[in-house]
């Protein structure tokens, strides 16, 4: 049901995204400096680091893996006007099925992630559901 529900959401990013142009994409969703582009790609971003980096515990993709240390917070934000709607979609894509891959091999809902939070806490895979669906 869980996973029903966040593929619900991801489906409906796409859809409300679908045949923008990336003039569109980049367009600033007043009164933030917020995009849609910049949506899709903190989407992806998301999807990548609680499912292949904290649920699977592995290295992050790119373009992920390359983001300077001093721009990790908010890149996928401000690059995104820069990327064409087929870039973002894939990106989104791509990330979301790696997810589902990561998922599919995990044999319970109250199994642990192997990254944990600055207290040394894991994350239960319900937890990170929910949290995915609120995000």
């Amino acid at each position: 049901m869980l996973e029903g529900y966040l593929d619900a959401y991801r489906a409906l990013a796409l859809a409300k995204c679908a045949g923008l142009s990336q003039a569109e994409l980049a367009v600033p969703l007043a009164p933030s400096p917020m995009t849609l582009g910049g949506v899709l790609k903190h989407l992806a971003a998301v999807e990548d680091d609680w499912f292949t980096g904290d649920v699977a515990g592995k290295d992050l993709p790119e373009p992920w893996a390359s983001v300077p240390s001093d721009l990790v917070d908010g890149w996928e934000w401000t690059s995104a006007s820069t990327d064409t709607p087929s870039e973002l979609h894939e990106l989104f894509g791509a990330a979301c099925r790696r997810s589902r891959r990561v998922c599919a091999a995990v044999t319970s809902l109250e199994s642990m992630s192997v990254r944990t939070d600055d207290q040394g806490e894991p994350w239960s895979l319900r937890w990170i559901y929910v949290h995915m669906i609120e995000e």
